[in-house]
Protein backbone atom coordinates (compact mmCIF):
# COMPACT_ATOMS: atom_id res chain seq x y z
CA UNK A 1 0.00 0.00 0.00
CA UNK A 2 1.17 3.55 -0.45
CA UNK A 3 2.49 4.44 3.41
CA UNK A 4 4.61 0.90 3.46
CA UNK A 5 5.99 2.11 0.18
CA UNK A 6 6.40 5.49 1.50
CA UNK A 7 8.06 4.07 4.48
CA UNK A 8 10.21 1.73 2.27
CA UNK A 9 11.13 4.24 -0.58
CA UNK A 10 11.15 7.22 1.08
CA UNK A 11 8.77 10.10 1.72
CA UNK A 12 10.65 12.80 -0.40
CA UNK A 13 8.98 11.97 -3.22
CA UNK A 14 6.03 13.82 -1.33
CA UNK A 15 7.99 16.79 -2.34
CA UNK A 16 6.99 16.55 -6.06
CA UNK A 17 3.25 16.00 -5.93
CA UNK A 18 0.84 16.85 -8.25
CA UNK A 19 -1.88 17.26 -6.64
CA UNK A 20 -3.16 17.83 -2.75
CA UNK A 21 -2.64 14.79 -0.59
CA UNK A 22 -4.25 13.34 3.04
CA UNK A 23 -2.40 10.50 4.64
CA UNK A 24 -4.20 8.94 7.43
CA UNK A 25 -1.38 6.93 9.01
CA UNK A 26 -1.69 5.58 12.10
CA UNK A 27 0.80 5.57 15.17
CA UNK A 28 2.54 2.76 13.84
CA UNK A 29 2.82 3.86 10.41
CA UNK A 30 3.64 7.48 11.11
CA UNK A 31 6.56 5.90 13.09
CA UNK A 32 7.86 3.96 10.28
CA UNK A 33 7.06 7.09 7.98
CA UNK A 34 9.68 8.97 10.10
CA UNK A 35 11.90 6.38 10.97
CA UNK A 36 11.46 6.39 14.55
CA UNK A 37 10.44 4.38 17.51
CA UNK A 38 6.51 3.88 18.42
CA UNK A 39 7.00 5.36 21.76
CA UNK A 40 8.95 8.55 20.42
CA UNK A 41 6.32 9.35 17.90
CA UNK A 42 3.44 8.94 20.96
CA UNK A 43 5.38 11.39 23.25
CA UNK A 44 5.10 14.41 20.44
CA UNK A 45 2.44 13.20 18.11
CA UNK A 46 1.36 16.57 17.81
CA UNK A 47 4.59 18.32 16.70
CA UNK A 48 6.05 15.78 14.76
CA UNK A 49 2.83 15.68 12.72
CA UNK A 50 2.31 19.33 12.18
CA UNK A 51 6.68 19.51 10.74
CA UNK A 52 5.25 16.38 8.78
CA UNK A 53 2.60 18.09 6.87
CA UNK A 54 4.52 21.30 6.81
CA UNK A 55 7.71 19.90 5.43
CA UNK A 56 5.86 18.00 2.43
CA UNK A 57 2.82 20.16 2.32
CA UNK A 58 0.14 18.05 2.78
CA UNK A 59 -3.01 17.26 5.09
CA UNK A 60 -1.75 14.75 7.86
CA UNK A 61 -4.22 12.87 9.66
CA UNK A 62 -2.59 10.94 12.61
CA UNK A 63 -4.76 7.95 14.03
CA UNK A 64 -4.87 7.00 17.46
CA UNK A 65 -7.19 6.63 20.19
CA UNK A 66 -7.10 10.84 19.98
CA UNK A 67 -6.32 11.89 16.18
CA UNK A 68 -4.18 15.10 14.74
CA UNK A 69 -5.55 16.07 11.89
CA UNK A 70 -2.89 19.04 10.62
CA UNK A 71 -1.40 21.14 7.20
CA UNK A 72 1.22 22.06 9.38
CA UNK A 73 -0.15 25.32 10.25
CA UNK A 74 -3.61 24.77 11.69
CA UNK A 75 -4.00 22.02 13.89
CA UNK A 76 -7.42 20.08 15.07
CA UNK A 77 -7.84 17.07 17.57
CA UNK A 78 -10.15 14.81 17.36
CA UNK A 79 -11.19 12.81 20.31
CA UNK A 80 -14.59 10.95 18.88
CA UNK A 81 -13.72 7.20 17.90
CA UNK A 82 -13.77 4.04 19.85
CA UNK A 83 -11.61 1.03 20.71
CA UNK A 84 -13.47 -0.86 18.32
CA UNK A 85 -11.99 1.05 15.39
CA UNK A 86 -8.67 -0.44 15.89
CA UNK A 87 -9.03 -3.56 13.47
CA UNK A 88 -8.07 -4.08 10.18
CA UNK A 89 -10.30 -2.36 7.32
CA UNK A 90 -11.23 0.52 9.74
CA UNK A 91 -8.30 2.53 7.75
CA UNK A 92 -9.76 1.58 4.85
CA UNK A 93 -13.33 3.16 5.46
CA UNK A 94 -11.94 6.36 6.78
CA UNK A 95 -10.02 6.97 3.67
CA UNK A 96 -12.89 5.71 1.84
CA UNK A 97 -15.26 8.10 3.37
CA UNK A 98 -12.79 11.07 3.34
CA UNK A 99 -12.07 10.37 -0.15
CA UNK A 100 -16.07 10.91 -0.90
CA UNK A 101 -15.66 14.15 0.97
CA UNK A 102 -12.88 15.10 -0.64
CA UNK A 103 -14.88 14.67 -3.95
CA UNK A 104 -17.24 17.24 -3.23
CA UNK A 105 -14.46 19.44 -1.24
CA UNK A 106 -10.99 20.11 -1.72
CA UNK A 107 -8.65 18.28 0.78
CA UNK A 108 -8.06 20.76 3.41
CA UNK A 109 -7.74 20.99 7.57
CA UNK A 110 -11.29 21.63 7.78
CA UNK A 111 -12.54 18.24 5.41
CA UNK A 112 -10.24 16.08 6.86
CA UNK A 113 -11.26 16.58 10.23
CA UNK A 114 -14.88 16.26 9.37
CA UNK A 115 -14.26 13.09 8.14
CA UNK A 116 -11.95 12.45 11.23
CA UNK A 117 -15.02 13.09 13.29
CA UNK A 118 -18.14 11.98 11.72
CA UNK A 119 -15.70 8.50 11.28
CA UNK A 120 -15.22 8.80 15.15
CA UNK A 121 -18.99 9.10 15.72
CA UNK A 122 -19.86 5.68 13.55
CA UNK A 123 -17.83 4.00 15.76
CA UNK A 124 -19.10 5.08 19.14
CA UNK A 125 -22.25 4.91 17.59
CA UNK A 126 -21.17 0.80 16.65
CA UNK A 127 -19.72 0.08 19.96
CA UNK A 128 -23.05 1.53 21.58
CA UNK A 129 -25.05 -0.87 19.69
CA UNK A 130 -22.87 -3.84 19.49
CA UNK A 131 -19.77 -4.04 21.71
CA UNK A 132 -15.83 -3.46 21.64
CA UNK A 133 -14.92 -6.72 20.18
CA UNK A 134 -17.61 -7.67 17.60
CA UNK A 135 -17.70 -4.59 14.97
CA UNK A 136 -16.03 -4.72 11.89
CA UNK A 137 -15.34 -2.47 9.19
CA UNK A 138 -18.31 -2.85 7.48
CA UNK A 139 -20.62 -2.50 10.51
CA UNK A 140 -18.37 1.26 10.51
CA UNK A 141 -19.95 1.42 6.83
CA UNK A 142 -23.37 1.09 7.91
CA UNK A 143 -23.34 3.48 10.91
CA UNK A 144 -21.69 6.11 8.36
CA UNK A 145 -25.06 8.08 7.65
CA UNK A 146 -26.14 7.24 11.31
CA UNK A 147 -23.36 9.27 12.15
CA UNK A 148 -23.76 12.40 9.42
CA UNK A 149 -27.11 12.38 10.83
CA UNK A 150 -26.60 12.81 14.36
CA UNK A 151 -24.68 16.11 13.38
Amino acid sequence: DGLNALSKYGTEILKNKKCDILLTPHVGEFARLLKAKKDIVMSDIINLSKEFARRFGIVLLAKSAVSVITDGEKTVINTTGSPCMAKGGSGDVLSGFAAGIFARNPITIESASTAAYIFGRAGEICEKEQNTYSVIAEDLIRALPRAINSL
